[in-house]
């Protein structure tokens, strides 16, 4: 069944209505935001007054902590820039294994070790000599060439390579370390 208006003003009605009910939603859901932006901003009102509280309580210990001369104890800070200062860059040292291995020697392992608390830094190089047979005489043409290269030496002062017999015939390990073990 089909229901015709035959008034006009009730269409005119229903369409204000509709129209004040639109208007009044969106005014409701405008007040919402709002609503929700004041709350948002009251948040971090709070949380930012209690972060501006933790960093006067911090500065009020360090403050405490620092020494008589008005310095803070900067051992720590003082020991990792030493053991940052000792860190080994390793790309130029790459850079002289690419540049001094000769082609008699085919690499099959580069091993780069930092220095920990019991071992020192080191280099090893593990490759396998073209010609078998000739890994003694490779070895030492190689041990030279790295030996004389000053990008290994500035890290490795005094550096002794030292030839180390293989697993499999004909494999060569070069190992390049700190003399006397020093981290």
């Amino acid at each position: 069944m089909y229901r015709v208006n035959l008034y006009r003003g009730h269409g005119r009605r229903r369409l204000a209505t509709r129209r004040r009910a639109w208007q009044a939603a969106a005014w409701s859901g405008l007040m919402g935001l709002v609503a929700l932006l004041v709350a948002g901003l009251a948040v971090g009102s709070l949380l930012l007054s209690e972060r501006l509280r933790l960093a006067r309580e911090l500065a009020s210990r360090l403050e405490a902590r620092s020494e008589p001369g008005g310095r803070a104890d900067l051992g720590p800070a003082e020991e990792l820039a030493a053991a940052r200062r000792g860190r080994i860059d390793w790309a130029p040292k790459l850079a002289a294994v690419a540049e001094r291995i000769e082609a008699d020697l085919a690499l099959a392992r580069i091993e780069c070790h930092s220095a920990s608390r019991n071992t020192p830094a080191r280099l090893v190089l593990t490759g396998r000599a073209r010609p078998a047979g000739a890994e003694v005489e490779i070895a030492g043409r190689v041990m030279a060439r790295l030996g004389e290269d000053p990008r290994i030496t500035e890290d490795f002062p005094g550096v002794q390579i030292e030839a180390l017999p293989g697993d499999r015939a004909s494999e060569i390990t070069l190992v390049c370390r700190r003399p006397g073990g020093e981290p």
